[in-house]
Parts: structure tokens; C-alpha cells; sequence
């Protein structure tokens, strides 16, 4: 996902910088350190803005003059499938398949058919149907560590991450606090008159960012938190 620029740039710089130890790192490739990269070709190809087909394709790595001096190591095993749940098996082989392009089964319109225990029947509440059956029992064992480690849920956006936090967060029966942060418009800003009254603080404590806590927070005894 890298531009090729990005590693040539590294190249450059570790020639010009090991010369000092070794007269000859200009002529070797990172300057002869070894370099290991790893990455998977399922994942897109680097972003051109505004580019078309040929400048995605140029600014891949496969393109740079570096490709010529690169070994290729190949992972054959899949240390999933080594756990002894079959169910994991079935979902992590089934998985493979899909990234290789190897699934026969689609629909009339040529859409991905989903094997349907890999699917859960989400009736009226669809958080509901996840939540219950990603955590089994929760009211006895959200405390325990390893009940935790060993599930989790996935969401395609932070509303979803929020509306799935804040319906488990019901779901416990301990003391909650709720935690509501300051919004004012800074004193500094002098070039607009009356701000305050164009952006209320009802606004403000509206808006979400990603990587931004949100105005207000709920916590409760025993309820794991996540730091990033």
C-alpha cells in the first residue's frame, strides 16, 4: 500500500548515511543493511490522487528498481487452522478461499453466496442478535479477562462502535458515572463577532471526531476500557 517512492527514499538515505562505516554502501542496496518487508497483495494498491490506472500501478513497489534485488518468501502455513475448533477451521478456510478467489458459489448475480452458519439471523435488533451471541452470559463474566480477550465485534463505523457500547453498557447492572467535557469557542479568536451565538455549545457538544473523545462519557464499575 506504500508508494515505491517511500522505500526508495529509505534507500537513498541509508547509502548516503552508512558511508562513514563502509566506502562501498553506495553501491549496495539499503546501503547492504537487510531490509524485510511484509504486507499481504489482497490489500489495495497504493493511492495516486486524481491518477489513473498506469499511475497506480507506477507508483507500486513491484515498479521501483528495488523489486530486482528482493527475495520472495512465501507463508504456506496457516497457524489458524492449526487450533482445534473446527468451527474456527471451517470460517478461517472458508476465508482463504474467498481471498484467492476460490468460492464457486454465487447467486444469479454473481454475488458471494455466505454459508449460512457463518451468519447470524439478526431478527427485530440486530445489535441484540450480535451482542447476545458474541457474549454469551455477559452479566457473570465481564469481569473475567479471558471471556474478553476471546470475543469482540467489528463495526464499519464509530456510530455502530458507539451504539454497540452504549447498548452493553445497559446490559450491566453496576453503578454507572457519566464523565461530560468543556466546549467554549477560544477567547483568542477576534476576527468574528459574537461566536458564541453562531456556534452554541449544544453544537459543539454534538460534534464526533474519530480519535476525539465524544462529550459524554459513560462509565461503570467493572467495565473494561480500552487506551489506544
Amino acid at each position: 500500500m506504500a508508494h515505491r517512492n517511500c522505500f526508495e527514499v529509505v534507500d537513498h538515505s541509508l547509502r548516503d548515511l552508512l558511508r562513514f562505516t563502509d566506502i562501498n554502501s553506495a553501491d549496495k542496496t539499503f546501503g547492504g543493511k537487510t531490509v524485510v518487508l511484509g504486507g499481504d497483495f489482497r490489500q489495495i494498491l497504493p493511492v495516486s490522487t486524481k491518477g489513473h490506472r498506469e499511475d497506480i500501478v507506477d507508483a507500486s513497489v513491484n515498479r521501483s528498481y528495488l523489486r530486482n534485488f528482493c527475495k520472495v518468501f512465501v507463508l504456506t502455513q496457516n497457524m489458524r487452522l492449526q487450533q482445534p475448533n473446527a468451527d474456527s477451521n471451517n470460517f478461517a478456510e472458508w476465508i482463504l478461499k474467498l481471498g484467492n478467489g476460490e468460492l464457486g458459489e454465487v447467486d444469479s448475480q454473481s454475488n458471494i453466496v455466505i454459508p449460512s452458519d457463518l451468519l447470524i439471523d439478526v431478527g427485530d435488533d440486530p445489535i441484540q442478535s450480535i451482542v447476545t451471541i458474541t457474549y454469551p452470559n455477559l452479566h457473570n463474566n465481564y469481569v473475567d479477562g479471558k471471556y474478553l480477550e476471546e470475543r469482540s465485534i467489528l463495526a464499519p463505523t464509530n456510530d455502530v462502535v458507539n451504539e454497540i457500547n452504549d447498548y452493553i453498557i445497559d446490559l450491566l447492572a453496576s453503578n454507572e458515572e457519566t464523565y461530560l467535557n468543556a466546549d467554549s469557542i477560544c477567547k483568542a479568536s477576534r476576527y468574528i463577532q459574537n461566536e458564541d451565538v453562531l456556534y452554541p455549545v449544544e453544537f459543539l457538544n454534538s460534534l464526533k471526531f474519530p480519535g476525539i473523545p465524544n462529550h459524554r462519557l459513560r462509565l461503570k464499575v467493572g467495565l473494561p476500557v480500552m487506551l489506544l
